[in-house]
Formats: C-alpha cells, structure tokens, sequence
C-alpha cells in the first residue's frame, strides 16, 4: 500500500512539475528590477560579457559569443557561450557554454551549466544545474544543487542543502528527508503528509 502511495507521489510530483515548466506566466518584478530601465527592444545582439544596462527585451537577445545584463528577457535569450541576463520570463540557452540568471519563469538549457542566483519556476537542463536558493519545477544534470527544489531533481548526484520533493539519481542527499543520504530515490517527507492529507480530504459519498 504504501509503495503505491509513493509511486502515485511521485507521478503527481512529475505531473506537476510539467505544468509549471509549460506555464506562461511572467517572473513578478520587484520595484528594483522595474526602475531605471533604459531602454525597450525587441530583438537585441550582444558581443560582451560585460553589458550592465537595465535593457527590457520583448522579443529575441542574441549573444555572440555572449550577452549580458541587468534587464529582463520576456522571450528567449540565446547565446554561444553565455548568456547572462539578471531576469529571464521565457527560455535562456547557451550553446556550448552557460546560463545565468537571478530570477528566472522558464527553462534554461545549456551544454555546461545552468546558474540560478535567486529564486526561479520552471526546468534546468545542463551537465550542471544549479539553483543558489529555490526553484520549483525540475532539475535535470549529471550533478543537481538546490537549496530548496519544489519539485524533482533527476541527476548522478543530487544535492538539497534544505529539501527537495523528489530525487532520482546515483546519490541522493536532501537534507529533511527521514534518511539524508540514499542511492537511487530519495524525497522530502511532506510528499507523503501531502498523500495522506487529500486522501482524508476525500470523503466517500452516502
């Protein structure tokens, strides 16, 4: 019984985790980010890594080889070795090198790494992917680091310095799971609270 309760935790937390990567729903801004915008583009080509203008981009930023800055991409921003823009609402990639971001509503996807400073929605693909502070969606990665993943980490190594729902890899470590560290599966027990919780939410009818 209870290893059918896990398996349906762990197709909910999948399911889930789905339909926030697909959600369109743009990152909220905050007072810092909305002030001092420069300038408003759609469509935008970068050469430096050095770029710190609060340029907002409705459309497509281009880096060749790299982009940067302290604007918002509400679209994609693509480069060939960095993309490194602070706010990204939409899809960030970088072909044979990394992303950057500090809030990031979306996916990135990258050949190396995927670095996410603060807090962000959606999926992270990459050898590397990292999280500073919180995502919730999913991590894909040869190696996975969170601090807190709202959702599946699916890596070699997964680490969760304070929790993530679920984890599927070679080593597993989430720090609020009833056993820290375990080999192939590991995952938070407020999965299995939540579980149990709609199950007695369900009453039967007559």
């Amino acid at each position: 019984m209870i290893k059918t309760k896990v398996s349906l935790s762990i197709i909910a937390i999948i399911f889930l985790s789905t339909l926030t990567f697909a959600s369109t729903k743009q990152v909220q801004r905050n007072q810092d980010d909305e002030e001092g915008v420069e300038e408003l583009k759609s469509f935008d080509v970068q050469y430096s890594p050095y770029n710190k203008e609060k340029t907002e981009v409705r459309g497509l930023k281009l880096g060749l080889p790299m982009s940067a800055g302290n604007g918002i991409v509400h679209g994609a921003e693509i480069s060939l070795l960095c993309s490194d823009t602070a706010n990204i609402s939409g899809f960030q990639g970088s072909l044979i090198g990394v992303n950057i971001t500090k809030k990031l509503n979306g996916a990135q996807v990258a050949l190396v790494a995927n670095m996410l400073r603060e807090h962000g929605e959606g999926a992270q693909f990459g050898i590397l992917s990292f999280a500073a502070k919180s995502i919730k969606g999913v991590q894909f990665g040869l190696f996975c680091y969170s601090k807190k993943t709202e959702g599946l980490q699916f890596g070699i190594v997964n680490n969760a310095d304070d929790l993530a729902d679920f984890q599927l890899g070679i080593l597993n470590y989430n720090k609020r799971a009833w056993v820290p560290l375990l080999p192939l599966i590991n995952f938070s027990p407020r999965v299995i609270k939540y579980f149990y919780e709609s199950d007695a939410d369900e009453e039967p009818e007559g």
